[in-house]
C-alpha cells in the first residue's frame, strides 16, 4: 500500500511518463490529499490510458479531483 506519500512520489513518475499505460492503484489507502497529486500529474500525461483508483479512502471531494482530467487527456479511462 502506498498511501498518499507513495502518491506524490508516484505523481512525480507520472509527469515524466512517456511509456506506461495502464495503472492499478487500488487498495492503496491513498486519501483526497493523495488524489490531489495524482490528478494534478494526469493533467500533464497524455500516455496513461488507463487508471484504476478504486478502494482507496476517496471521500467524493476526493474523486471530484479526477473530474477535468479528460479535458487534457480524453483517452484515459479512470475507475473510482
Amino acid at each position: 500500500q502506498i498511501g498518499d506519500e507513495g502518491a506524490y512520489d508516484l505523481a512525480d513518475t507520472l509527469n515524466q511518463n512517456k511509456t506506461l499505460t495502464t495503472l492499478n492503484l487500488k487498495w492503496n489507502q491513498i486519501t483526497d490529499q493523495g488524489a490531489i497529486y495524482l490528478a494534478e500529474a494526469l493533467c500533464q500525461n497524455t500516455t496513461l490510458i488507463f487508471l484504476d483508483i478504486r478502494f482507496n479512502n476517496l471521500s467524493d471531494d476526493g474523486k471530484d479531483q479526477f473530474l477535468n482530467i479528460q479535458n487534457y487527456n480524453p483517452r484515459l479511462r479512470i475507475l473510482l
